[in-house]
């Protein structure tokens, strides 16, 4: 009997490596030589396998198709509706802390710790 089953991807999706690598030249054009150095450098991704290039390719040709990256010569960027939409869909999210609004636990023996000084104190006056 064989295995059928593929290996997990080990990193993100590629249209979010592709939006960070954009956003990484900060508002500048960056071409696609320096895109491949920053997958290969932050994510470990060989740019030299084929088939990682046609993952690439797909997901720069969709970012185009819905005018949030344009090309210019070799080079890319955002446009200001993908300026806004990587805001919205990255950076809004890492605003929000959950544990900003967490209550601190205690532990049970902190508590037994505490309680047991208070019931202390209580009895000693």
């Amino acid at each position: 009997m064989t295995k059928t089953s593929k290996k997990a991807a080990q990193h993100r999706p590629w249209i979010e490596m592709l939006d960070q690598a954009i956003h990484s030249a900060k508002g500048e054009k960056i071409s696609r030589k320096k895109i491949y150095s920053y997958l290969e450098d932050n994510w470990r991704i060989d740019m030299t396998n084929e088939q990682r290039k046609a993952y690439f390719k797909q997901a720069l040709e969709k970012r185009m198709k819905e005018k949030r990256i344009e090309q210019d010569k070799q080079s890319f960027f955002f446009t200001p509706l993908g300026t806004k939409a990587y805001t919205e869909e990255y950076e809004s999210s890492e605003e929000e802390d959950p544990e900003e609004d967490a209550k601190p636990v205690k532990s049970k023996k902190m508590e037994e710790a505490n309680g047991g000084a208070a019931r202390k104190k209580q009895a000693s006056k």
